[in-house]
């Protein structure tokens, strides 16, 4: 958050230099996301310059906050009834992984930071003298952080043959999970980092209390999309204050 209002004011300070019709703003937004089970709030830096009276050609600095899966669910397999179907361990709610129904164990992303650039055009138009409605079409470049996770239901004890150890044995068993032992287990650390280039669009009001102060409010969506990532679409609703220089 520091860095954005230093940003913010570096730029609020700059731009006057290098002529009229400039702008800078600072805002926040709410996310959603039905791809995923969680999503903190988010923050963005935006400038532009007129190009048109109508038409800005507009940056954009942007933090999408964590968003978050839950963690899947262990279902053991139950091989004393007829039921062939449920033989196997897995897992149910899961998010973007894999379960290895051998292991008992499930591997995925569980947390994901999504920040970008983004450059586009705005174009906007006057509804009444204090008001403005505007669309905007960008191209977002961005960086995606997650954390990725294993987590491994209960087990059996088993000997070095993967035989059943009895009830009250003292040897250890052989098939003990990376925890060490064979009740849940979940390690979570620093994944991958993902990036790309999507598209990114908004539209909304721009209210105009002062010449030089305006607020904004916007709607967007954006889905990102990139290899070996979870396809993932933002919806947010934000609000933004400008400060104008014409």
């Amino acid at each position: 958050m520091l860095r954005f209002i230093a940003s913010f004011c570096v730029l609020a300070l700059a731009l006057p230099a290098y002529g009229e019709g400039y702008y800078v703003g600072l805002g926040t937004s709410l996310n959603n996301t039905n791809d995923l089970d969680h999503e903190n709030d988010g923050i963005r830096l935006d400038w532009g310059a007129k190009v048109h009276p109508n038409l800005d050609l507009e940056w954009n600095l942007v933090d999408l906050g964590e968003s978050s899966y839950n963690d899947p669910i262990f279902v053991a397999g139950n091989t004393d009834d007829t039921d062939e179907d449920n033989d196997r361990h897995t897992f149910k709610n899961t998010g973007f992984g894999e379960v290895n129904s051998s292991a008992g164990s499930y591997t995925g992303i569980s947390k994901i930071h999504v920040k970008g650039l983004g450059v586009g055009l705005k174009w906007h138009g006057a509804y009444t003298s204090w008001l403005d409605i505007y669309a905007r079409g960008s191209m977002l470049a961005w960086q995606g952080d997650t954390n990725s996770i294993e987590v491994y239901g209960e087990r059996e004890a088993l000997d070095s043959n993967g035989d059943p150890l009895p009830d009250g044995s003292s040897e250890t068993p052989a098939n003990l999970n990376p925890c060490g032992h064979l009740n849940y287990c979940r390690i979570e650390e620093t994944g991958k980092k993902y990036w790309a280039v999507n598209y990114w669009f908004g539209a909304g009001f721009v209210f105009s209390p002062l010449d030089w102060l305006k607020l904004r409010t916007e709607a967007s969506s954006v889905i990102l999309k990139a290899e070996g990532f979870p396809q993932v679409q933002y919806e947010s609703i934000g609000a933004t204050v400008e400060v104008h220089f014409d």
